[in-house]
């Protein structure tokens, strides 16, 4: 491919090997330029570490030794362990892939890329001049290893297909292999699209990697008779290579995800490129490299090495720590939605606790009366009865202690106090399973990596263990057995009976007068019993349920509110802190580009204050004034996915409240964002979570990384 010298100048050998001298020269330039990014990188990852820990030292504080309260702590502190797990691995791979990128980066690598069978090797062939024994036949696979091809500052390089007979083992061999490439040749076959070439196609882009993509047209030229009806109407068999429904078809599929996305798709016929350089069809050599149709192919490849391959090294660069960046920023954001939906319904429980609470100890305490009164009503009913049989007798003062102790007072009045008891616990219960299904997201969040969480909460009742962390029954039992209400009330008797000295010795009156005495003493002694008893039981509600239970449980939620705003300020702060690497690399690759566009001289000249870019899609630009069209058409161009391309004039000295307003009706109109500040005097912009278009959604993106402030979709 590289030995014959080409009819245009522009792309000749000698200039290619130019390019290429450049490319090796610019490899030093951009590791130094990416390693200032990693060095930053990894002030992040100490950075967010410092928070993890101090998180979890929050989250220790918080849970004062309660047994009840370990296995959420456990929890969430494992999740943030995870995360600070996962960064580490990544500021790690990021590391070794720039090493071996440089190790390697003698060559410009162009990388072949496409499923099984769809001619990679073939094209490995024609590309190298190699023997076509080389290439797979029938249904064996191609390219078990990686095969590399180097040539005078380029190499070629074939990785296993995609999908292929070894599933994942070669899919992660070719994304290894693709992460080195400076370009990407993404072959598909003539035949029916498939969605797999679209979704890894789609991933390439994602990684910021620059990708031609060729179509290989398949026919059956071996056989002869084939051959020469193809050369006799070559102008039918050249109309049938358009394949203007699979290009159609094809990107349509990429537009799923990337939807300003038309890549040009090449077409050849590689195997007449193949014959052609065989001996045995020498007289018909012309005819096959015209229905090859591949040197329009190679005439792409070399332009694009000469006029943005210095580009794309410095880009292939960058995309080794820019990429999972981007990933774990939004992985993180969605981590905070999560945790932010947790805290509000822990925080909206807490107000439903207060009211509840409010309303029950007013009720229940009147219930209680209620309940007493009726018990002592009861036995106030047998005072006639008593007096009548016992109004003359000397021991009656005995006779109404044994009167009272059928009616078993104390089990009574300990059921009626029990009976309250039992309802603020199970609605406390009833409180806290429902705020365990509707932190139902805390158990995914171990899911962050692929190793397990551990002590994911998933059985509320047997975390909080009510039975005895948060007082059982026999609390309010052994309350009572310890100072009963039989106690108080031979205690009002025994004050009944310092007055009934004087009765017993006025044995002279009338026995009329004697019971209405009796009955008397008797009743407002009782009444006097009763009203202390109501008020040393509503004493011990106060005590056991509203001081002791209710204000346990609602620490427990006021915990667990501060708890899941720890994690919380800790996913969002790292999730801003790789948005700000994710902006800056995305500005470093725009002002290179500009750097290259010598059409447009007035493009040296801009400032630019910050950019805000999803992969694939969109690229914003802060800045002073605006830019051309041609030059926002030159910068999508050269970031190779078609990337639309705008300018915004944003003071950035207004209040913040001043900038979402003007951000907010330019990119989510249809979108309500309000700034919110946390407990922890942080501010967040909120949305409520509804069902968002893909447009909406990466409108709210931009907004977050312009403003530098995470947007929080949440129905709470």
């Amino acid at each position: 491919m590289f030995t014959r010298k080409q009819n245009n100048k522009n792309t000749s050998d000698s200039d290619i090997s130019t390019v290429l001298t450049k490319c090796r020269k610019e490899s030093g330039k951009s590791y130094n330029i990416a390693m200032k990014f990693f060095d930053s990188l990894s002030e992040s990852l100490n950075l967010s570490k410092r928070e993890i820990q101090n998180g979890c030292k929050e989250i220790d504080e918080m849970s004062f030794a309660d047994e009840s309260l370990k296995s959420i702590s456990t929890s969430l502190k494992t999740q943030l362990f995870a995360i600070e797990s996962e960064l580490q691995a990544d500021v790690d791979n990021a590391l070794s892939d720039l090493r071996i990128k440089r190790q390697h980066d003698s060559n410009f690598n162009i990388t072949l890329f496409g499923r099984t069978m769809v001619g990679k090797s073939t094209l490995m062939s024609i590309l190298t001049h190699s023997n076509e024994n080389a290439i797979g036949k029938g249904g064996q696979r191609t390219t078990r290893d990686v095969r590399e091809y180097e040539w005078n500052g380029m190499s070629v390089t074939d990785v296993p297909g995609i999908d292929s007979f070894e599933g994942e083992e070669d899919d992660r061999t070719a994304e290894i292999a693709a992460k080195n490439a400076d370009l990407i040749v993404f072959m598909i076959s003539s035949g029916q699209p498939e969605s797999i070439e679209a979704d890894w196609l789609i991933k390439l882009k994602k990684e910021d990697k620059a990708i031609l993509c060729l179509c290989n047209y398949k026919s059956g030229l071996e056989e002869k008779a084939i051959l020469k009806k193809t050369l006799n109407n070559k102008d039918a068999f050249l109309a049938k290579m358009d394949l203007d429904g699979l290009k159609i078809q094809f990107n349509s599929f990429l537009r799923t995800e990337l939807p300003n996305e038309h890549i040009d798709i090449h077409v050849a016929m590689l195997l007449a490129e193949q014959l052609s350089h065989k001996p045995e069809y020498k007289n018909i050599k012309k005819d096959l490299l015209e229905i090859s149709q591949f040197a329009d192919f190679k005439k792409a490849i070399i332009a694009q090495v000469n006029s943005r391959g210095i580009f794309y090294r410095r880009k292939s660069y960058l995309a080794l720590i820019d990429a999972p960046i981007y990933i774990h920023y939004l992985k993180l954001l969605q981590f905070a939605n999560n945790t932010f939906a947790g805290w509000m319904t822990v925080h909206q429980k807490q107000e439903e606790f207060r009211a509840w609470q409010r309303d029950f100890n007013r009720e229940e305490k009147d219930n209680l009366r209620k309940r007493i009164d009726s018990i002592f009503n009861d036995i106030h009913r047998t005072i006639a009865g008593f007096v009548e049989d016992n109004v003359e007798r000397e021991d009656v003062k005995e006779r109404w202690a044994q009167h009272l102790k059928r009616y078993d007072l104390d089990s009574k009045v300990r059921k009626a106090l029990e009976q309250s008891f039992n309802r603020c616990q199970n609605k406390i219960r009833d409180i806290f399973e429902d705020l365990g299904k509707d932190l139902s997201f805390v158990g995914k969040l171990s899911q962050y990596n692929s190793v397990s969480g551990g002590g994911t909460i998933n059985n509320w009742k047997r975390i909080w263990g009510w039975g005895s962390a948060l007082a059982g029954a026999g609390t309010a039992i052994a309350f009572l057995l310890g100072s009963n209400p039989i106690g108080w009330t031979l205690t009002g008797i025994s004050i009944l009976f310092g007055l009934f000295s004087w009765f017993s010795s006025s044995r002279e009156k009338k026995l009329i007068s004697a019971r209405k005495k009796l009955y008397d003493n008797i009743s407002s002694s009782l009444n006097k019993t009763k009203e202390k008893t109501i008020s040393r039981v509503l004493g011990e509600f106060d005590k056991i349920i509203c001081s002791g239970m209710q204000k346990k449980a609602f620490a427990k939620l006021c915990i667990i509110e501060r708890t899941l705003l720890t994690v919380l300020n800790v996913e969002r702060r790292c999730a801003m802190e790789y948005c700000a690497h994710h902006a800056n690399i995305s500005k470093q690759l725009i002002e290179t580009i500009l750097s290259f566009d010598t059409i447009n001289p007035a493009s040296l000249n801009v400032k630019i204050k910050k950019t805000a870019r999803i992969p694939g899609k969109i690229i914003v630009i802060v800045m002073e004034g605006y830019l051309e069209g041609k030059t926002k058409r030159f910068i999508s161009a050269w970031m190779g996915c078609n990337e639309h391309i705008e300018t915004v004039s944003l003071r950035t000295n207004l209040p913040i409240h001043s900038q979402l307003s003007y951000l907010s009706n330019k990119y989510a109109p249809d979108v309500s964002l309000k700034l919110k500040r946390l407990k922890s005097n942080e501010e967040v912009i909120y949305a409520p979570k509804v069902a968002y278009s893909q447009e909406q959604l990466d409108g709210i993106d931009i907004i977050q990384q312009i403003l530098s402030l995470p947007v929080i979709l949440s129905n709470i």
